[in-house]
Formats: structure tokens, sequence, C-alpha cells
């Protein structure tokens, strides 16, 4: 077929064709690369999003380890630590540099790592006891571990530490702890089993005779068959006190110990002659003393050899006279120390710090008898006050840190004849010694002691030493008692409004419902609910709900009476618990609160939020009803009081809608 077109105009209509065939084609790759374009845009913008996200991350955790620093006593002795189970992460306070070396790069920030830095014979009871605490089967972490200071060598550490479960989750999410420094401890442990184990092989024989005649042997130190000529090892006990002795030196030992028999306490000191293995015998000087109590007594014995030193004799009494001496010196160490070790254990385990103070009061004069002492701790504006004393001269009750010679320089102070003394010690005594305890969240503290008669250098020395040791236990004792109780105060109160939280409400509810029904007296309990709540929420967002709640609990705490109980039990639902007065009182006071919680603009953003109102119900305790059917009775109410309009009190009664 032919057409009747010119061949110019077939030419042209396919020129045109193909431009349309490549418009086309253009077309199509630009929108391919408009696509492409938008894909990487949107990848862009989710990899911003993540990296944000990560960044926030990371400054809250940041922030929340800062305030936890800030929150917890510290000390050079005490650090804490805080161990998030998922993902594992470890934050340690600033105690670790100076206890195991080491900066920033050094900190073991998992558990992984920590793990590594132990001794590999604790590793299994430390990761027993861990399993155990997280399976509830033990109450705490506590483990004394060996860790690897930076340096190399193995350094002591008391490891402690809590899990904690977050509100309505059923296992842990982190623990909570802190750790001390040991490694003085151990190392002073270890020093005194190596002087243990010279003394008992020392020349000094220690033996233990029945009180009761024959007077047998019933225990001698491990150096006792050597020093008297016998094959180590051999078998001594049980012989009696006339195969041990000549019997020219018997007879005056058996009066010795007639005479003091019975007499807990008592002894005596004789020079006698110990047969020896090979049929001789060597002098000894002995040291009897009678231990144990009234009835159930025996001899415990001390014996030198002296056999070199018989022909000076005044230089045998002196040595025996020192042997004295140093047993009634480490009687009297003993217990002292004793005394020491159960003062701290009761101001760890005291309720407060004012019963801590009262005990120091009380077993002082038993620790420094003759001394006049106060422990001055830190107050306000800069001061010490004065929380225990003894003695007829105390400290002035206040004072300023800068009289304080001992704050002032941060070591004992002390000052001999008034000369010298702290501006804060009164009149001239003869001795002033001022230690300072630093390390206590409320402040710097400071042992004060004074002296009125002159001492002697030794006895001087010896009260020098108790009183370091005494503040040394002060600054532990009381550290570990102010971190409990602070970690004690974060687990009881609310931590947006500072209030009670709602398991020190159930765990306060049926102690005060129970002495109140003891005393016959009145217990009221409101519930308060925020009227409208989710409005706040819904239209304002949830940080301006979180201010009315705020506002409320502000209002809360400044009403009622010191002794009445302020609880956050709910997110919007507060109550107060009210001893000694009735509910129709209870409704009075209530009502003026309700009217100041509504006259109160709260303010969020730099707005007005509309009025806050609650709505309180009131319930007063009965006989024969619990705390379970107080708390009904007062949701009644508060429930009565929103369906009557909110805004409003209203105080439950008989014949109250149960369905309310």
């Amino acid at each position: 077929m032919t057409s009747d077109l010119p061949p110019g105009l077939w030419i042209g209509a396919a020129g045109v064709g193909i431009g349309l065939l490549g418009g086309l084609v253009a077309l199509l790759l630009a929108r391919s690369k408009c696509q492409a374009l938008a894909a990487l845009r949107r990848s862009q913008a989710e990899e911003l999003a993540r990296v944000a996200q990560e960044r926030a991350e990371a400054l809250r955790r940041r922030d929340e380890l800062q305030a936890f620093d800030e929150v917890l006593a510290l000390n050079p002795q005490v650090g804490h630590f805080i161990w998030t189970l998922g993902p594992d992460r470890l934050w340690l306070s600033p105690h670790w540099a100076p206890m195991l070396g080491g900066g920033p790069e050094d900190l073991p920030l998992s558990l992984d790592a920590l793990r590594m830095r132990m001794h590999p014979a604790d590793l299994d009871s430390f990761d027993e006891a861990l399993n155990a605490h997280l399976q509830r089967r033990l109450p705490m972490l506590d483990r004394v571990l060996r860790l690897q200071h930076v340096r190399g060598h193995w350094h002591w550490v008391h490891w402690q530490g809590k899990a904690v479960t977050p509100p309505g989750a059923e296992v842990p999410d982190r623990i909570v702890g802190h750790f001390y420094d040991l490694h003085a401890q151990k190392l002073a442990e270890e020093t005194l089993a190596s002087d243990r184990r010279l003394f008992d092989s020392g020349p000094v024989i220690v033996a233990s005779l029945d009180a009761q005649p024959p007077h047998g042997l019933r225990s001698v130190s491990a150096s006792a068959a050597e020093a008297l000529g016998y094959p180590r090892g051999s078998k001594l006990i049980g012989r009696s006190l006339d195969e041990l002795l000549l019997p020219e030196d018997l007879a005056p030992v058996l009066a010795d110990l007639a005479a003091v028999a019975g007499q807990p306490g008592a002894s005596f000191q004789r020079e006698v002659r110990l047969r020896q293995g090979d049929g001789g015998s060597r002098w000894h000087s002995l040291h009897a003393l009678i231990a144990g109590s009234e009835g159930q007594t025996t001899v415990r014995a001390y014996l030198l050899d002296v056999e070199r030193l018989k022909q000076a004799e005044r230089e045998a009494a002196r040595q025996a006279g020192e042997l004295q001496v140093a047993v009634e010196h480490l009687t009297h160490n003993q217990a002292f120390a004793e005394q020491l070790r159960e003062l701290s254990e009761k101001i760890q385990f005291a309720a407060s710090e004012a019963e801590a103070h009262a005990l120091l009061g009380a077993r002082g004069p038993e620790l420094l008898p003759g001394w006049s002492a106060a422990l001055m701790l830190g107050g306000l504006a800069g001061q010490v006050e004065r929380r225990a004393a003894w003695g007829p001269a105390p400290a002035t009750a206040v004072q300023g840190s800068q009289d304080c010679w001992a704050l002032r320089l941060s070591k004992p102070h002390f000052a001999q004849g008034g000369a010298g003394a702290c501006g804060h010690v009164e009149g001239r005594p003869a001795h002033s010694l001022c230690l300072p305890i630093p390390g206590l969240s409320s402040g710097p503290g400071v042992l004060q002691l004074a002296h009125a008669e002159a001492l002697a250098a030794d006895a001087l020395r010896q009260a020098e030493a108790r009183a370091a040791a005494l503040s040394e236990t002060l600054r532990l004792s009381l550290s570990n008692l102010q971190l409990r109780l602070s970690l004690q105060e974060q687990a009881t109160r609310d931590w947006m409004t500072g209030l009670y939280n709602r398991r020190y409400f159930e765990d306060l509810l049926p102690r005060e419902l129970n002495r109140a029904l003891r005393a016959a007296e009145p217990l009221a309990l409101a519930m308060l609910d925020i009227d409208h709540f989710k409005s706040y929420n819904d239209r304002y967002g949830h940080e301006a709900g979180d201010e009315v709640i705020r506002c409320v609990a502000r209002h809360l705490a400044e009403f009622g009476r010191p002794y009445d109980s302020r609880c956050r039990v709910g997110g919007e639902e507060l109550c107060i618990l009210m001893p000694r007065i009735a509910a129709d009182e209870a409704s009075s006071r209530l009502e003026a609160l309700r009217g100041q919680i509504a006259a109160s603009p709260v303010h969020h953003a730099g707005r007005e939020l509309p009025p806050v109102t609650v709505s309180i119900g009131v319930a007063e305790a009965a006989d024969g009803g619990g705390p379970s059917e107080l708390m009904r009775r007062a949701d009644m109410a508060l429930y009565a009081a929103k369906r009557g309009g909110r805004d409003r009190v209203v105080v439950w009664v008989p014949g109250l809608p149960e369905e309310a």
C-alpha cells in the first residue's frame, strides 16, 4: 500500500515520534531518581533520629549517675555503684580510682570487666552469692573480694549490694550498693596472725591448768616441749603439777593456788624449776592468773625461762614485772576493743542519728574514763553543733568551724595547760585534744576531749591512742548509719512529690490502727483525688499533669500536724492519716485544705493552667474494722464526693451506697 504523503512529511513524523519516545524515557529516569533521593532522605532521617535517641539515653544515664553521687554520702573509705542488669552496665563512684588506681580508662564498665579484675579464687564465691541474691535466697550481695590494682597487686575490697525491682515488675533491673576498702584491715590481720605464730613459738610458755588439785595440764603452747628438752610434739597435756615441778617448788605453788582458789582475776607470781626431759631442771618465772567465773575457774599460767638470769635477781624481777604489765595491758586493750566494737555495731544499727548520739553519750565515760568529751557535728551556716557529751566540762553547744584547729588543719590538735587550745574548749584543762571526723554527709565533725588534771606520759599516750581509735570508729559507724538512713528514706519516699509512698503507707496503716484501738483514740483517714486529672495530661501534656500533682502535694505537705502522715498512693491519688482526731473535725480542716488548693494558681511552661480542685473522702477507724475496711470506707466517701459534683469533702456514714 502506498501513501499519498510526500516523503518529507514521513521523515518529520518519524522525528516527532522519536522525540516523544526520548522525552518519555527521560521522564521515567527522572521519576526513578526522585524516588531514590526520597528513600535516601528517609534513611538519613531515621539514622539521625536513632543517633539523637542514643545521645539522649547517654545524657540521661550521665545525669542519673551524677544525681546518685550527689545524694549518697561520700567518704574516702566507702564507694558506691549502680549495676544495670540489662544491658550489662556498671557505674562506679570516684572512690574507685584512689582505691584501685588508674584513670577513667581503667574503670570496669560492666560486670564482665569487673570479674576480669577479681582474684580467680574469689570468682566462684562471688557468682554463687550473686545468683543466690537475684533468686532471693540471700537478702543482700555481700562478699569480700580481692581486686587487681592497676599496679598489679591484689587489693581487698568488701562488696555489698541490693537488687532493686521497679514498681510493677517481677524481676530486678539493677543492683545498687557500696564497696569498702578492707586492704589495710586485711594486712593488719595478717600481721596479727604472724605475731601470734611468733608468740606461740617464742620463749614464753602459755599454759592452762585445772583449778583443782592435782592441777592437770589442760593446754600448753607449742614451744613448751622444746623449751623443756622434750622432742617436739611430745604429749604434755594431762600431766599433773607434781610431774612438772621439782618437789622444793611444788609446795609453795600449791599454797599460792590454794590462797587464790575461787577468786577470778586473782594472780600470783613465783620462780620455779621445771623438770627437763633429760632429768634436769630450768628456772622459770611463773605468772598464774585465775580466769573464768566463780565456780568455773581455770589457772592461766605464763612461764618465762630465767635460767640465765637467775644470778641477777633484780633483773629477773624486772622482767617478770614487765610480763605482768604486758598481760594486764593486753587484757585492758582487749576490753577496750570489745567495748568499741559493741558501740560501733549499735551506732550503725540505730534507728536515728539522735539515738546514735545518745548511745555515744552513755558509753563514752566507759571508753575514756576521767575525760570530758563532746561530739560536734556540722550544722547550718558553717556551724558545728554539740550532739553528744559527757564529763564535767564539755564544749559549747554551738560554735563556728573556724574555732577548731583540728577542723582547720584536718588533723588532731593537742594542747597542754590551756596554751594553744581551740576556742571552743572551756576553762583551762591540763590537756585538751581535738580529732577531726571527716567524710560525714552532715558535714565535718570533731571529737573534743579535755582532762582537768595532769597525766603521766604513758597514760597520756594511751588516752591519745584510744581517742584516735574512737574517732575512727565514729567516722565509719556514723557514715554507715547516715548511708543506711539515706537509702531507707529513698525507699519510702515518692521521688516526684517527696511524700511517703504506698509501700510506707501500707506498713504504717496497720500499726497506727492498732495503736489507736489500744489507746481508745480516734484515727481518721482522708483519701484525695485530683478532679479531671486526665484532662490536664490530654490537653497540656504529662509534664503539666506532673506539675499539678506536685502543686497539690506541696499543699498537702504544709497541711496538718507534724505527726500526720501524707502519702502518694497512686497516680493522682493521695491520702492523709490523722491520729487522735475524729472524722468530723478532720473534715472541717480538710475543707480549708480543699479551698486553699482551689484558690492556688498552677503555672506550667509560662502559662496558667485551669483551676485545680480535689475531691476528698474521710473515714474514721471503728472497732472490729481492719485496715482494708478503713480504706474501703474512705474510698466510698471519695467516690461519693466525685459523684456529688467534685471539689468537696464527704465523710463516710453508715448507709452510704456500696456501689459508690
